[in-house]
């Protein structure tokens, strides 16, 4: 299933109204929000303050989703010159909920994606697995037990 909004708002009403329903209705077991504060950039005319308010909302959100619908969430954030200090400062509060991360970077000099895992400890995350190699033809395979 594939929901789209197209605001900070949506985004923010749809998490904590509206994908808990979902998740029961539809039976999901994995959420996955691709690049979570591209929206925060493109939002015209929005101030600190509601940026604040909005992703602080949004992380509680997404704590009571994950504990209570049980699902693997999944987030991702591209890091680029186009999001000011503060909004990557509050965003990393936003994935300082999650217990993982993963950071994917595209190789300069080949078609490989260098892959590190870190896992979090505390407040701070520790590397697990130091860049994994992958190239565009991997694929990862989730098998049930």
């Amino acid at each position: 299933m594939v929901s789209r909004v197209f605001t900070v708002y949506q985004l923010t009403h749809f998490l904590k109204y509206e994908l808990s329903k979902t998740i029961r209705e539809y039976k999901t077991n994995m959420v996955i929000i691709p690049d979570l504060l591209s929206m925060f950039v493109q939002e015209p005319e929005i101030y600190i303050r509601e940026v604040e308010f909005l992703l602080t909302e949004i992380a509680d959100a997404l704590k009571e989703i994950s504990v209570k619908n049980q699902v693997l969430l999944i987030s991702s954030i591209s890091l680029d010159h186009k999001l000011c200090h503060s909004v990557l400062t509050l965003g990393n509060k936003v994935f300082g909920i999650f217990n993982k991360r993963i950071e994917v970077d595209k190789n300069k000099t080949n078609d490989k994606f260098k892959v590190l895992i870190q896992e979090k400890q505390g407040m701070e995350y520790v590397t697990v697995k130091k860049y994994l190699s992958l190239s565009s033809q991997d694929i990862l395979t989730v098998t049930r037990s």
